[in-house]
């Protein structure tokens, strides 16, 4: 498909020379901030294969580096255009892995990439509170042995060695509610579950001791 004169002008093309036309003629081009899909053979993966000296290249890289300069060495070329597109799902057919606009490319490391993406491990990774709505704050947060958090007032609801009468509770004694800010989860030396702390409770208790030895 010819190159319309938009594109002829940008930086990025220009960048793209006469001896690169074999590589050119497998674009789609489109407007300078659209998707320029990859026309050629695909990989499994779903990103285009190009056969570059005696082996095979993905597409968007090879583009890239013609038309933006190296890959930073550990580096993965993140596809910005999926992440603007909430409706696609990603996946090995997902038409983002397909665009060779250098500009819709980033270079960000391993984790990043996954990270932005929409794998459950991205999905999870990027939810501020658990699934019973506690906020995954520095306090009310613990990390296990296999790198997952772990939501400490949900441990008071879900760990070893507490009923499901107990678990059922949603509030102390004195009715103070047994929500994030407000509970406290004592462990045993094994890490399995002790017993729920209601934090007001615990500052009601401390100010009467502390008047009573003043009284005394």
């Amino acid at each position: 498909m010819s190159t319309p004169a938009a594109i002829r002008a940008t930086a990025a093309y220009a960048a793209l020379t006469a001896s690169h036309e074999d590589l050119l003629s497998r674009i789609n081009w489109g407007g300078p901030d659209d998707c320029w899909p990859w026309t050629g053979s695909l990989l499994v993966s779903g990103y285009g294969r190009y056969y570059s000296k005696g082996s095979v290249a993905r597409a968007h890289r090879l583009i890239y580096e013609i038309a933006i300069g190296p890959i930073p060495e550990g580096a993965h070329l993140d596809h910005i255009c999926h992440g603007r597109d909430e409706s696609c799902p990603g996946g090995n057919g997902c038409q983002h892995r397909r665009c060779c606009n250098p500009t819709h490319l980033e270079p960000v490391s391993l984790v990043n990439n996954v990270m932005r993406g929409r794998s459950q491990a991205a999905l999870n990774a990027r939810k501020d509170r658990c699934k019973r709505g506690h906020p995954f704050t520095p306090s009310n947060t613990r990390l296990t042995p296999d790198g997952r958090r772990r939501c400490m007032a949900c441990s008071g609801l879900t760990g070893k060695g507490i009923g499901s009468a107990e678990s059922a509770k949603t509030s102390c004694p004195q009715g103070h509610s047994y929500d994030a800010e407000n509970t406290k989860v004592a462990l045993r030396p094994d890490g399995s579950f002790k017993c729920r702390i209601c934090r007001t409770c615990a500052r009601d208790r401390a100010r009467a001791s502390y008047w009573k030895k003043r009284k005394a």
